[in-house]
């Protein structure tokens, strides 16, 4: 197995990271290649705990490229994020290693991440949005030809046919936004209402098809 030929497709983007993640945990070959093109001396550090303020406590130590690339994939559901951290660290720790050796870094994942977080309304998203990769399948209809501001229009345009919204009324979440899905689908937005003396809301989604209903509650 020719490692060293594995990462560069990887950078260049000949292999997705899938595959790419697929052979380094198929054969440890391909880590320790890595690791051993990692700079002396280089540092890396690790979130082992989270309390409930959401603090992280993080160890530093020697950088170990294993555990860093699955500490991008602590929260499974961020797969695009994951993703273009895993890409990016990849690419640094060969860049640092050869810093003559001329490569082209694929940029579609950071182009896709950096369009989806620009054109996509902010009161959308969530783990269960996010895990379901409907924008990333939304994105990659996006038609041929459009200029920047053209494809903006037609994803936005597209994502409200997708959200639907109660009366022209968007979510507007305490928190980071949670839409629920259902069979795969986004239910649709109907209504809030404050609750525990302002201190939280309740939001109320159903399901088009069987008219479910379900309600997202968050707190300040």
């Amino acid at each position: 197995m020719d490692c060293r030929q594995i990462v560069v497709d990887y950078i260049e983007g000949r292999i997705t990271t899938k595959e790419f993640l697929d052979a380094a945990n198929a054969d440890e070959r391909v880590y320790q290649w890595l690791q051993s093109v990692v700079p002396a001396g280089k540092i890396g550090y690790y979130d082992t705990s989270v309390d409930e303020n959401g603090k992280a406590t993080q160890e530093v130590g020697p950088y170990d490229v294993r555990r860093v690339i699955a500490g991008f994939w602590k929260c499974p559901w961020d797969k695009l994020g994951n993703e273009l951290n895993t890409h990016y660290e990849i690419t640094r720790i060969f860049q640092e290693a050869f810093p003559q050796e001329h490569i082209t870094p694929d940029q579609s994942i950071e182009e896709k991440f950096d369009f989806l977080l620009d054109a996509c309304p902010s009161y959308i998203g969530g783990e269960e949005v996010a895990e379901s990769g409907i924008l990333e399948r939304l994105y990659e209809r996006i038609p041929k030809g459009l200029g920047k501001s053209a494809q903006k229009k037609w994803f936005r345009e597209e994502v409200k046919k997708l959200f639907l919204i109660e009366d022209k009324h968007y979510p507007c979440w305490l928190q980071e936004p949670e839409w629920p899905m259902s069979d795969g689908k986004p239910m649709k937005y109907i209504s809030s209402k404050k609750r525990w003396g302002g201190e939280g809301r309740e939001y109320l989604f159903e399901d088009t098809h069987t008219h479910r209903t379900r309600t997202v509650v968050q707190y300040f």
